[in-house]
């Protein structure tokens, strides 16, 4: 089974262990990208794993 590629924020929070506090302040800060490391749809955040996965190790 392949692993989805936008995930909400909650199921990333239980996978990776980074609060939905630490992502809004990567967002806040410009560290993660609208529409490259995150969306909003009606208000919910979705978190891009493959692009997670790049930014950890270009900033590991």
């Amino acid at each position: 089974m392949t692993q989805p590629r936008w995930v909400k924020l909650k199921h990333f929070s239980e996978l990776t262990g980074i609060t939905p506090k630490a992502v809004y302040a990567y967002a806040q800060r410009g560290r993660w990208m609208l529409s490259r490391e995150y969306r909003k749809v009606n208000g919910k955040y979705f978190i891009n794993l493959d692009a997670y996965y790049r930014w950890v190790e270009n900033n590991g």
